[in-house]
């Protein structure tokens, strides 16, 4: 049997860090998944430090969706979707505008399909509609 891999403390911290400066680059650029990113940074920290994974958990857009993602309960329908379309629109313009290799053009195609099953295929939580409670 394999034994868990027993890093340094130091180590966890800085690869939460890491991860956490790509979750921020992933939510500003296009092209990058922020969350997948901040999920990686709560495992780190929650291995090397508790205040910076409370941190991670407690912040109100990204915490609800690190903790779905912990809790099995998958992504939510509104982030899939602008995942995907993210994904798709900004791996076709570099396609179309970015490169010149055939071959280069094949591989970014293929990865964007790669990329959208692997997202597609996860479970995706269905928040209930709200609806505004009018007071009579």
């Amino acid at each position: 049997m394999i034994k868990h891999l027993q890093l340094p403390r130091p180590v966890w911290l800085f690869a939460g860090f890491l991860f956490s400066g790509l979750g921020v680059a992933g939510l500003i650029l296009p092209m990058m998944p922020g969350l997948v990113f901040f999920i990686a940074a709560s495992f780190c920290f929650a291995k090397s430090s508790p205040k910076f994974l409370r941190m991670i958990i407690g912040h109100p857009v990204i915490g609800p969706q690190v903790m779905d993602w912990k809790r099995g309960k998958g992504m939510r329908v509104r982030t899939t979707i602008i995942a995907v379309s993210l994904v798709t629109l900004s791996l076709t313009y570099s396609i179309f505008f970015m490169v010149e290799l055939y071959w280069v053009k094949w591989i970014i195609f293929v990865s964007i399909i790669g990329i959208d099953a692997y997202i597609l295929i996860q479970k995706t939580r269905r928040d209930p509609i709200r609806t505004a409670s009018k007071k009579p």
